[in-house]
C-alpha cells in the first residue's frame, strides 16, 4: 500500500479576488520614507504618504507657484492658522482647499489642505485625503486602495449606504460570509447598479460553496459592467471549483485582457493549468504573476510545485526557497521542500524541512505523517510510531492513521498495541481493519 500517495499532496490554494475596485500605486522608498505620485489641480507632485498628518500639506513655494499660475485662487484660501510643533515652537499656516486631487485613477474633490509657511516644507498626503480613499493596505512598495462604487452625493443616506459596503467588506475579511451578503444587499438597495456589490455577493457565495448562487450575482455584475476584471476572475474560480477548467481558463484570460497587470488572475491561471497537469503552461502564468509582483510568494510556490511534478527537483526547491525568502514563516513552502526532498530520496533533508514546518506550526499534521512514513521506510519504527501518534493527537478521527500505526506496531512485535490501533480504526469505519480483525477473531 502506498501510504505516501494517500496522505501527501502539493498544496494548491485558489486566490479569490474580492470585488472592490482596486487601485494599485507603486511608491518609492527613500530611507524608510515612502512617496507616491499625485496630481493637485493638474500639477504632478510627489507626496510623502503620512497617516500621522491630519491634512494634506503643501509647502509655501508650491502654493505660491500655484497661485501665480492659476492652479489655485484666493477663493481656495480659507484663512490663517497656527500649529504647535513637538519642540514647543509655533508655526504659521494657511488653511486651503484643493479642488481636485488625483491619486492613481481616483479623483478626490475639495480636499482640506494646510499650506506650511516654509518654502522647503515636505509635501504630505495626510488624513484629509487618506480617509476618503476607502480601505487601504501596504503591500511591499505598493499602496493598494480598495473602493466600492459610491454615490457622488454627500447626503447622509449615501454615506450610510457606503457604510454598508464597508461593513460588507469587513464581514467578508472576517469570514462572516452570510453577514457580508446581507450588507452588500443593503448597499444595493440604494446603489442598484453597483457591479462591485454584485461581485462581492458572488464571491461570498463561492466561499460558502454555493456556486449556482455565485453565478447569478456574477452574471448581474457583468451585465452592469462587462469590463470588471475581478468579476471575470472570480467566475473563472467558480468554474475551477466545479471542475470545468476550460470555461475557467476562458474567464481568467478575459480578466487579464481587461487588466494585463492582474496578479491574482495570472496566479489562478497557473493553478488551473496545474490542475490540468499542464505544468509548462502553469509555470508560464505563475512567472507572469511574479513579473507583476516580485513579492508574490504563492506564485514562487506554484512554480516550485510545477517543477516538482516535472521531476525537476532542483528548480522546485529553488523556487520554494524564494517563497521562503519573501515569507520566512511560509509553512507550506517548507513542507513542499520536504516533500520534494522525499521524492528525490534525500531523506535527511526531508526530515530537516518537515521539522522546520512543525517548528513554525506545531499542528501541521501532514509533516508528522510524512516523517512517520520516512522513518518507517528507514526501519526506524520507534520514531515512526512517535510521529504517527503525534498526528493522531491532532486528528483522532482519521481511521487510516490508526491502521498505519497498527502495522508499525506489528513491525516491533507489539501486538497488543497493534490490535488496539486496528480496533480504533475499525470503529471509525476502516474496512481493511475490520476485515483483518474479523479474520483474526478479534472484536471491534
Amino acid at each position: 500500500m502506498n501510504t505516501r500517495l494517500f496522505f501527501t499532496t502539493i498544496f494548491i490554494v485558489i486566490s479569490i479576488s474580492f470585488c472592490f475596485s482596486q487601485t494599485r500605486i507603486k511608491m518609492e522608498e527613500n530611507h524608510g520614507v515612502y512617496t507616491l505620485p499625485c496630481t493637485v489641480n493638474s500639477i504632478e507632485l510627489r507626496f510623502i504618504f503620512d497617516t500621522g498628518a491630519s491634512d494634506v500639506c503643501l509647502s509655501l513655494s508650491e502654493a505660491i507657484f500655484m497661485l501665480k499660475n492659476g492652479y489655485m485662487s484666493e477663493e481656495d484660501l480659507l484663512g490663517a492658522s497656527q500649529a504647535t510643533l513637538g519642540d514647543g515652537n509655533i508655526i504659521e499656516n494657511t488653511q486651503a482647499i484643493i479642488r481636485e486631487l488625483k491619486i492613481g485613477d481616483i479623483t478626490l474633490r475639495n480636499v482640506k489642505a494646510t499650506i506650511v509657511h516654509k518654502s522647503n516644507a515636505p509635501l504630505l498626503l495626510g488624513q484629509s485625503a487618506i480617509k476618503q480613499l476607502g480601505t487601504i493596505q501596504l503591500n511591499g512598495d505598493y499602496l493598494e486602495i480598495m473602493r466600492g462604487q459610491q454615490s457622488a452625493s454627500n447626503t447622509q443616506s449615501a454615506l450610510d449606504a457606503l457604510g454598508n459596503y464597508e461593513r460588507g467588506y469587513n464581514a467578508f475579511s472576517n469570514k462572516l460570509y452570510d453577514l457580508a451578503i446581507t450588507y452588500f444587499k443593503m448597499y444595493l438597495e440604494s446603489n442598484p447598479n453597483s457591479d462591485d456589490a454584485y461581485c462581492g455577493i458572488g464571491t461570498a457565495y463561492i466561499k460558502l460553496s454555493n456556486f449556482n448562487q455565485a453565478m447569478i450575482y456574477f452574471k448581474k455584475a457583468i451585465e452592469i459592467n462587462p469590463n470588471n476584471a475581478n468579476t471575470y476572475s472570480n467566475i473563472g474560480i467558480a468554474y475551477a471549483y466545479l471542475g470545468n477548467f476550460d470555461i475557467a481558463i476562458e474567464n481568467l484570460k478575459r480578466s487579464v485582457e481587461i487588466n494585463p497587470n492582474f496578479e491574482d488572475a495570472y496566479l489562478n491561471l497557473g493553478i488551473t493549468y496545474t490542475l490540468l497537469k499542464d505544468y509548462n503552461q502553469s509555470i508560464t502564468y505563475y512567472t507572469k504573476a511574479v513579473e507583476i509582483n516580485p513579492s508574490a510568494a504563492n506564485a514562487y510556490s506554484g512554480i516550485g510545485g510545477a517543477y516538482g511534478k516535472l521531476g525537476e527537483y532542483n528548480q522546485a526547491i529553488k523556487n520554494y526557497r524564494k517563497a521562503i525568502e519573501i515569507n520566512p514563516n511560509d509553512t507550506r513552502a517548507y513542507y513542499n521542500i520536504a516533500f520534494t526532498y522525499y521524492n528525490s530520496k534525500d531523506y535527511d533533508q526531508a526530515i530537516l524541512n518537515y521539522k522546520k514546518t512543525i517548528e513554525i506550526d506545531p499542528s501541521y499534521i501532514y509533516a508528522y505523517i510524512d516523517m512517520g512514513l520516512i522513518y518507517d521506510e528507514q526501519k526506524n519504527y520507534n520514531d515512526a510510531i512517535i510521529s504517527y501518534k503525534k498526528a493522531i493527537s491532532i486528528n483522532s478521527k482519521d481511521s487510516e492513521l490508526y491502521f498505519i500505526l497498527g502495522n508499525t506496531y506489528i513491525k516491533v512485535d507489539n501486538y497488543i498495541q497493534a490490535v488496539e490501533s486496528f480496533q480504533k480504526a475499525a470503529l471509525l469505519g476502516h474496512k481493511a481493519s475490520q476485515d483483518l480483525l474479523t479474520k483474526k477473531g478479534y472484536n471491534w
